[in-house]
């Protein structure tokens, strides 16, 4: 059983590592349009050490421009781990995505909150609600020593905050639906978290 399990995650890895090198451009359309961002990044490399995935170096993910023209997300270092049984028959599902200190930049104006934007785009087919439900189903996302900033325009002024050391845990995501997840974070100068959070968001969580 050892054995056969190792040829499979041997073979997998072999295939995904080619797919990599071969779609790098293809891959960076294909998840720009399903999160309806631009995303870019310098390179991807397989990776075992936590499991069969992809590591993502130099990540960016752009704002939407209803919100403004700077990044959402930024990153040096990502992981995307890759279900094994269906990279055997050649469909790359995603298990678990983890950022590592990434800086995350949420915006709030008449028109929502700019997170509710995400995977909003079309599919090839061009049929959003079909996109919207299959673009990004995660079932574990991990962010490791964020650093977010929250900005509400629609208060005058403008009211800003930053929260630093955010370590956050959402499960069965999928952008568009609740999603139920856990944080801890440094709020008010603090030098170590000294905040905690459940919930199961909602587009609505924002709100108050």
């Amino acid at each position: 059983i050892v054995l056969l399990a190792c040829t499979a995650i041997g073979y997998v890895a072999v295939n995904l590592g080619s797919y990599l090198t071969a779609n790098r451009e293809i891959i960076a359309e294909r998840v720009s349009r399903a999160l309806g961002r631009t995303v870019r990044f310098d390179r991807l490399e397989l990776s075992v050490g936590r499991g069969l995935g992809i590591a993502v170096r130099d990540l960016t993910i752009a704002e939407d421009p209803r919100f403004g023209d700077g990044d959402f997300v930024t990153t040096h270092g990502a992981f995307v781990q890759i279900r094994i049984l269906p990279a055997l028959f050649g469909r790359y599902e995603v298990a678990r995505v983890s950022l590592e200190s990434p800086a995350i930049s949420l915006v709030k104006t008449a028109d929502g909150v700019n997170l509710e934007t995400l995977s909003t785009g079309e599919s090839e087919s061009g049929d959003t609600s079909s996109a919207r439900s299959r673009a990004i189903a995660v079932a574990l996302l991990d962010i490791e020593n964020a650093t977010v900033r929250y900005g509400d325009r629609t208060q005058k002024p403008a009211h800003e905050i930053e929260v630093s050391r955010l370590d956050f845990q959402a499960s069965d995501l999928s952008f568009g639906d609740a999603v139920r997840f856990e944080l801890s974070a440094a709020v008010l100068g603090a030098a170590s978290p000294n905040v905690t959070a459940s919930h199961t968001y909602t587009p609505e969580f924002f709100e108050s």
